[in-house]
């Protein structure tokens, strides 16, 4: 809140600058956004998850589960910077500004007993509500330390910018399986349900989003998989088919056409070229 406005006497020029293209792209030193909108869904769907799971009175015994499970949602990226301001960040806005947890997190203070820990903690490192059992992390990309956990969702930023070595423990394929493993529980406590007429249940849910880097990369590869799999919805999108405020023939889209093809179709189009830097760039 503005206390108080007291002139001092002493005036200096300040400078703003407006950009003349109709979509308002600013890039400096080479740093800029994809802007097709797909972590911003990803965020939103995880934060819908929070909601959804919050109005179970007790999600446990509504999936028939122990009540002492505790439920995790995790968000992982190539690098845990980049995690964060492309998912956890983000989901915590959801969090922190939409009306309706803005309403319940009133409600959680209001009913906190005197002297006992909060309900809920919405800080930098994590997300919790404790009588629910419900905690979202930002976690490392790291086969091991994403094994053993019951999730109810799970997000990975850049899947296709990882590693496609099966073998290796921060490589897209252990990391993504580690993540699917661990929906198993709460997947299977779901279909049981479901068969006895529990349609509103939500099922474990895996968010998998990227850019692509090559045709054989980890997120082209699932893609092909969702093509033959009914239980993976894969969509491929360019960047003027999902958001609307960059259409193909925008100034943005075809400045980075003009120069370089290629990378931004790559990047822009979702078209991936055969190789990371082939020497052909494209095998018409």
């Amino acid at each position: 809140n503005v206390v108080k406005v007291e002139l001092t006497g002493h005036c200096e020029e300040t400078y703003d600058f407006t950009l003349s293209s109709e979509e308002h792209v600013y890039a400096c030193n080479g740093a800029r956004v994809h802007n097709s909108g797909k972590s911003f869904i990803t965020t939103g769907m995880l934060a819908y998850t929070t909601h959804y799971y919050l109005k179970l009175q007790s999600p446990q015994d509504v999936l028939g589960l122990s009540s002492s499970t505790g439920f995790v949602m995790s968000m992982v990226a190539t690098k845990m910077a980049q995690g964060r301001n492309s998912l956890f960040d983000p989901y915590r806005s959801f969090l922190r500004d939409s009306p309706w947890f803005k309403n319940y997190h009133a409600l959680l203070d209001e009913q906190k007993p005197r002297g006992k820990d909060d309900f809920y903690k919405l800080n930098e490192l994590f997300v919790s509500y404790r009588h629910r059992g419900i905690k979202t992390a930002l976690e490392a990309a790291h086969q091991g330390t994403l094994r053993g956990a019951t999730r109810i969702a799970g997000a990975i930023d850049e899947y296709g910018h990882m590693s496609s070595d099966e073998n290796s423990v921060t490589g897209g394929p252990l990391v993504y399986d580690a993540i699917s493993r661990s929906l198993l529980t709460v997947r299977g406590a779901s279909e049981r349900r479901l068969r006895k007429g529990a349609y509103y249940l939500m099922n474990g849910l895996q968010f998998t989003i990227s850019s692509p880097r090559h045709r054989r990369d980890p997120i082209n590869n699932l893609y092909r998989q969702s093509l033959e799999n009914k239980s993976i919805l894969g969509i491929q999108m360019a960047t003027w088919d999902i958001n609307p405020d960059f259409p193909y023939d925008s100034n943005t889209i075809q400045s980075e056409l003009q120069k370089n093809y290629t990378r931004a179709m790559c990047d822009y189009g979702a078209v991936a070229p055969a190789a990371t830097d082939p020497f052909f760039p494209s095998l018409e």
